[in-house]
């Protein structure tokens, strides 16, 4: 059985020989390929069914895959804590304070502020660090409630302590 070919190289087709008579290459190796029986070129019919159910598999597991996602995506967003909601914490203010109408300037209770409820973590220089930036201001602090002066390292957790305005802390 001779295989005619095309040369690759230069295109001419129905070539018999193993050397290209118009640009001299050699076709051996190609025309001993092509002569091999074992080795035949399936046509288009033989592969449908296989290609057919191939891309049905991915096509279902892509939809499975994707399905999955939208039922976990829903499941975190729900879960999930807002940035603005997150662990940090503004200071719990239970209500402000008045100077009372009636004491005068000298016994007057430390002007104005409000009243803080003591957190677990929470010292009197952790207080004082988040209200005055200042950690040594503590002592606005222990003077404004003078239960404190007693146990200053002691603080409850659900305490309510009086928190004074720094620049009006004429409290001694």
């Amino acid at each position: 059985m001779t295989v005619k070919i095309t040369c690759p190289v230069c295109d001419k087709p129905n070539i018999e020989s193993d050397t290209c008579p118009n640009c001299e290459a050699d076709l051996g190796a190609i025309k001993m390929l092509m002569e091999l029986t074992s080795i035949t070129p399936k046509t288009a019919s033989n592969e449908t069914p296989s290609r057919f159910w191939l891309s049905g598999l991915a096509l279902l597991l892509l939809l499975a895959g994707i399905g999955l996602g939208v039922i976990a995506a829903s499941n975190f967003a729900q879960k999930s804590v807002p940035v603005s909601q997150s662990n940090i914490t503004a200071p719990v203010v239970i209500q402000g304070v008045a100077p009372p109408e009636s004491a005068g300037e000298k016994n007057k209770p430390c002007a104005v502020g409000f009243y803080y409820r003591v957190r677990e973590g929470d010292s009197l220089s952790v207080i004082a660090d988040r209200f005055y930036d200042n950690i040594s201001d503590y002592s606005f602090i222990v003077t404004a409630n003078p239960s404190l002066k007693s146990r200053p390292d002691k603080l409850e957790i659900g305490e309510k302590i009086l928190i004074p305005n720094q620049e009006e802390s004429d409290c001694e």
